[in-house]
């Protein structure tokens, strides 16, 4: 029962959110918010989670919706694999962090609302909490994210047919019949920058860009005779109140995602090659205190020690190399700081690129025109000025 609320929960927010879009998006909404105000509308369902007769008429006919929930998070990891099973298996690990961080809320709310003291043992698992998801968060890479949602998507795309199957047997004929996903999707990209259309910004929070590998998985492996439409549900990994939510019709799904003004973005990140679960440090180990300064206020020191892989800075020139590519093709991507100050010394400064000679590597190394220190510090002024950013070492 708890999950079934969850995912009616999910569902409710998607259309308030979707009732204050326009256009078909709004159109749709409207048609899921009568089907659950609506006595007569069926509204039960294992596979799919929910079906929900609209009360529009198109032909003549009503419609009835089929919408299968699920989640995909961005922090996650690998999960053992079972006897049998050679596959792959991802298991989230943003769920959890929720759960704790819900947790210790309830534990001790009200307890600081009636008291002006720090109340025993807050401060050693507030230290605990944060040192997790810090801790976690450096496992938050791009490729782990599309891992994810690959593996999240393959799992539900096998059971379409049978989603089908409990949608024809309500129907017996009387109504027009559509399919679809809610992809509730919990990510923290609000490192990335941005850039479109000439243009470079800091992500506003940590909601999932449209991303062109995306973007291409779900058009050469969704069957829009099968799934008709996809309502993503974005929030960030830990909820803040943030939310978005897009629905596109999986047929000319590109398109679709235009029409809306989605921009799609290569990701050109210095983690853009990492395989799955491999990480873009040796070791990474958050340190974390919390002490009471007086009776009023108390502190929070948090830092993160960070062993460097050996192959760090190639992956800032490799992932430069495609940055500046994308620009010169005038393609939207999204990269890491660590790029974008890599490529702030290199744009309009680059003869060629030179591909390493040793067998079996990719790394591509530029022979500059000027690299002199006077004018690769105007340049790291320069980014300087622009981001006021730490470089990342």
């Amino acid at each position: 029962m708890e999950k079934k609320n969850r995912e009616l929960e999910c569902l409710q927010q998607a259309v308030t959110l979707g009732l204050r879009k326009r256009g078909r998006t709004k159109t749709f909404f409207k048609a899921v918010e009568a089907g659950l105000k609506d006595k007569e509308s069926i509204l039960d369902g294992e596979r799919p989670d929910f079906i929900i007769l609209a009360p529009q008429e198109q032909n003549g006919k009503r419609t009835l919706l089929g919408i299968e929930h699920f989640r995909v998070d961005h922090l996650v990891t690998q999960k053992q694999f079972k006897k049998g099973n050679d596959g792959k298996q991802v298991a989230s690990v943003g769920i959890v962090e929720q759960k704790n961080v819900n947790t210790f809320y309830d534990k001790y709310h009200e307890k600081v609302m009636e008291s002006s003291e720090v109340p025993e043992g807050l401060l050693d698992e507030m230290a605990q909490l944060l040192k997790s998801v810090a801790d976690n968060v450096q496992k938050a890479t791009y490729r782990n994210f599309m891992e994810s949602f690959i593996y999240s998507t393959e799992k539900h795309l096998e059971s379409v047919d049978d989603y089908w199957c409990a949608l024809n047997k309500k129907n017996n004929g009387k109504y027009n019949t559509q399919m679809g996903f809610l992809v509730e999707v919990h990510s923290d990209f609000g490192h990335l920058y941005l850039s479109h259309d000439g243009k470079t910004e800091k992500a506003k929070n940590g909601l999932m860009p449209f991303f062109e590998e995306l973007v291409q998985w779900i058009e050469e492996n969704c069957d829009a005779r099968k799934v008709n439409f996809i309502v993503f549900y974005l929030s960030e990994t830990l909820e803040k109140g943030i939310h978005e939510v897009v629905y596109v019709p999986t047929k000319n799904f590109r398109a679709n995602l235009q029409r809306q003004r989605q921009k799609i973005f290569s990701y050109v990140g210095d983690d853009m090659d990492l395989e799955p679960f491999e990480l873009n440090h040796k070791e990474s180990v958050a340190h974390v205190v919390c002490r009471e300064e007086d009776e009023e206020k108390f502190s929070v020191e948090l830092s993160v020690t960070e062993t460097p892989r050996d192959d760090k800075m190639e992956r800032f020139l490799l992932s430069s190399k495609c940055a500046l590519e994308c620009e010169e093709t005038s393609q939207d991507y999204a990269l890491t700081g660590g790029t974008l100050f890599t490529m702030t010394l290199l744009r309009d400064n680059v003869k060629r690129w030179r591909k390493s000679c040793i067998k079996g590597e990719k790394w591509f190394y530029p022979m500059v025109i000027d690299g002199s220190p006077t004018f690769l510090k105007e340049r790291a002024d320069e980014y300087m000025m622009r981001w006021g950013d730490e470089v990342e070492e």
